[in-house]
This record gives structure tokens, sequence and C-alpha cells, in this order.
């Protein structure tokens, strides 16, 4: 019964991954054709300082009301009063800050831009606590309706706004409609809790929560402190360019990683009585995704340059060497993407901490140094943070969970072997046989010859997972398929 709420609550959150990275890739290129990479590069930097504020207001109490065993109807009301309260004080935070980040970043422009897009912030405060509700119901179907209608509404205003001239306000206007029109969704179509303080009830919360934003903080932090100071080192041309390749790596991760790291941490905290059905949980989760996520990524490091000029233009070239970094660096993340959700479970947020901040160290301290020389030696950097923060983590986890660090990488170990053996193919065609071709010829030929043999490969290296797999996906919709029962050993599993 567990496993089919959570096959079915993970399809809710898959198709909602799908249509918010279908409605991105549209927005995307829409912005792509239509702006040019310095109002993008000035767009990015003021919402990389809005992100970095709607941290402590979207995650304060978030995962609190989630973990925490027992909670009262008083939880829902003082954490709603007191995350719209940090929402409108970050507002006016903001506001009096604004000409300061101008002079911290050079360009006056920015000032306005921060100030008018940091109004999202208030109904960030109010939607956070509605959807933590319906997080720990594992009521994740009005969840996706909340995230597809914001996201159409607040891009396809933001495109026509676009359209019209408005330049980068068309993105400030995507931001804070975005943003409303998904807090008033989720308002209408779930409980909501009434404007009610209560300290002790305060008191609960606030101590899980304090350790979980500085740690979701730490994590969340380092891409938009990086995209910040690449406009501050670089300009805002290069953020521009930096932030383009985040966009489609990141539409692409989201299809997967939003809605798995969504669903973690209720349907962990089920286990965080039991450490031996949790390290299960944990290495069938690992291997499912991995298997999934590891193709793609390998497949889009190998056609980054092609898929750049196809859908964003020539204009947006000088970005496809950064996409294949990041689609690599993204294998390293989704092995170990419920490393986080795992410490949470267990009520150890804060164990996570030194590997982020680690991480976070590499990201300031080199992007002003060595990053201030290109926006390639920025990228370095980039990477160069996961040396830093990995070990970290891996040995973090293992005290506070147990999971070794063989069964951390072995979820992963098959899916790399055959996405190396499909880049190695695909590059062979690339360079051997498809020069020449029109460019959607040579992606439609990539991407088929990728997958089948990824395909073949994965299934002669780990055919038992991928027979585990389809049976998981099957019991959504409330059938099975034989061969996985026979394969699978007794056990609770995700």
């Amino acid at each position: 019964m567990v496993r089919h709420q959570v096959a079915k609550s993970l399809l809710w959150t898959a198709l909602e991954s799908g249509g918010l990275s279908s409605i991105s890739l549209l927005t995307l290129i829409a912005f792509a054709w239509l702006l040019s990479p310095e109002q993008i590069g000035l767009a990015t930097i003021a919402l990389s300082v809005v992100q970095l504020l709607t941290v402590p207001v979207d995650v304060l109490f978030r995962d609190a009301l989630v973990q925490r065993p027992c909670v009262e109807e008083a939880h829902f009301e003082t954490a709603l009063t007191a995350s719209l309260a940090l929402g409108l004080a970050l507002v006016l935070l903001g506001w009096a800050c604004s000409g300061v980040l101008a002079r911290f970043v050079g360009v006056a422009e920015i000032a306005p831009i921060f100030a008018v897009m940091n109004l999202s912030l208030i109904p960030a405060g109010l939607a956070a606590v509605i959807a933590a509700r319906q997080r720990r119901n594992l009521d994740f179907r009005s969840l996706a309706v909340r995230s597809l209608v914001g996201r159409s509404a607040g891009a396809g205003i933001g495109v026509a706004v676009a359209v019209y001239g408005a330049g980068v306000w068309s993105l400030v206007a995507q931001q804070i409609l975005m943003v409303t029109c998904a807090a008033m969704v989720l308002c209408m179509s779930a409980r909501r809790p009434r404007l009610r303080f209560s300290f002790r009830h305060f008191y609960d919360l606030i101590g899980f929560g304090l350790r979980s934003v500085t740690v979701v903080s730490a994590d969340f932090a380092c891409q938009p402190i990086f995209t910040l100071l690449v406009g501050v080192c670089l300009g805002p041309v290069s953020a521009g360019y930096i932030n383009i390749a985040f966009r489609v790596v990141d539409m692409v991760r989201g299809t997967f990683a939003s809605g798995v790291v969504q669903l973690a941490l209720p349907v962990f905290q089920q286990y965080q009585e039991s450490l031996d059905r949790l390290r299960r949980g944990y290495s069938e989760a690992s291997s499912f995704t991995c298997l999934l996520s590891f193709p793609v990524f390998a497949g889009l490091a190998v056609c980054s340059s092609e898929v750049v000029e196809l859908v964003f233009g020539a204009k947006w070239i000088p970005s496809a060497p950064y996409v294949f970094l990041l689609s690599t660096l993204a294998l390293p993340y989704f092995a170990r993407v419920y490393a986080m959700p795992i410490m949470a479970a267990v009520g150890k947020p804060q164990a996570a901490l030194p590997g982020l901040l680690a991480a976070l160290a590499v990201v300031i301290v080199g992007t002003m140094t060595v990053g201030r020389g290109s926006l390639a030696a920025a990228a370095g950097v980039w990477a160069a943070r996961l040396i830093a923060s990995t070990p970290i983590d891996a040995l973090i986890l293992r005290r506070v969970s147990g999971i070794g660090l063989r069964t951390q990488i072995y979820g992963g170990l098959c899916p790399l072997i055959a996405s190396i053996i499909m880049f190695g193919a695909v590059q062979a065609e690339k360079l051997f046989v498809l020069p020449g071709l029109p460019i959607v010829v040579q992606l439609a030929a990539m991407v088929s010859v990728g997958a089948v043999v990824y395909g073949c490969v994965i299934l002669m290296l780990d055919y038992r997972t991928v027979t585990r797999l389809a049976d998981f996906m099957l019991s959504a919709i409330g059938r099975r398929i034989g061969v996985s029962s026979r394969l699978n050993p007794p056990g609770v599993r995700l």
C-alpha cells in the first residue's frame, strides 16, 4: 500500500516536473530570441538575490511541518503568520538596500529591477505553509496543479510583455506573477490556516526550522551567489550566458529532481525509526534515479552545441561549453540527490552543513580570485566545488544514517558505465558520420543512437534494476509485472 501511494505521488510529481520543464523550455526560447544577453543578465543578477531571500520564507517551516511526527492546526497557523511577516520584512529590507546592491554590482539599473521583483516574497510565504500540508499528506496532485497554473500564467504574461517591448521588465513581471498565481491556485484548492500565532507552537517548529533553513540556504545559495559574482566580476553579458546554460540544464534536471526531492522527505520520514528500512529505501531510490537521469545528461552534454544553436540561435553559442560542463556535473548530483533528505528524515538536517559550506567557500573565494579572469575560469571554479564537498557529504551521510560508501555509489555504477559507452558512440557518430547534415537531422540521429546504445548496455549490465523500476512505475496505476516480484527479495521499498 505504501509502495502504491508513493508511486502514485511520484506520478503526480513527474507530471508536474515534466509540465514545468515544458513551460520553462518554451519561455526560455521566447526570451532568448526576444531579449539580449545583457537584458537577461540584468534580470539574472536581480533574481539571484531574490532567490536567496526566498529561501528562509519558503523553507523555515516547510520541512519542520513535514518532518514533525505530530502536528496540530495551530502549528500551521503559527507558521503561516510568521512566514507572511518574514516575507513582508524582507521586502522592506530589499527596498531599503536596493541602492547598495546597485553599487555593489556597478550597474544602476539593477536597483528598481530588484526592488520590484522582491515583491514575490509575500505570496511565497503564503504558499509555503499550505504546500507543506500537502507534502505531509502526500497530496502532490494539488501541488502539481498549483505549480503548472502559476508557471503557465506567469510565463504567458511575461512573454506577452516582452513581445510588446518591455525588455528586462518582462522577466520581472514573470517572476511576480508566477509566484502570485501559484499561491492563489493553492489557496483555492487546499485548506487554508488562519492567521494566528502561538509561541508554544512556534518553539515546536523553530528549532528544526532554523537548522533546516541554514542547510538549505547553504545548498541553494551556491548558484545564485555564483551568478551574482559572475555579473559583478565579468559583467551582465557573461551572467546572461551562464544563466542560459544553468537554465537549460536546470530545466532538464528539474524534470527528474524536483519531484523526487519533494517526495523524498515525507517518504523517508516514515522510515526514520528503522535505519535498515531507510538504507534499503535509499539504495532502491538511488538506483532508479541514476538509471533514468544519467543517459539524459550524458546525451545533453554530447549534443550541447547543437541544442544551443538550434533552440536559442547563434547569439547564444558561447553558452554551449557551459551547457556541456553543467550536464556532466549533473551526474554526481543525481548520484547523491537523496543525501540531504535522508539527513533531514533522521532529524539531523544540519549534518549536511560542513560539505555545503565547503562548496560555498570554494565558489565565493574562487570566483572572486581565479574566476575574475574569464567565464571559463569561473566555470572551472563551479566544477571544483564538488571536489571539496562530495567526500565530506559521503562521510557524514555514513555517520548519521549508517549508509556505507559502497551503497552510496553502487546505484550509479552501472548507469555511469552505460552512459560513458553511449557518450563515446554518439561522439564517434557526430565526428565521422554526421558532418554536413542539417542540424535537426544530426540531433535526431544522435538521440536515436544514444537511446539504443544505452538501452542495450544497461539491460546487459543491470537487467534486475530495470525490471524493478518498471514494476515500481506500473504500481502507480495498480499494475505489476511478474518478473519483478520474482527477482526482488521481500522487504520494504520505496
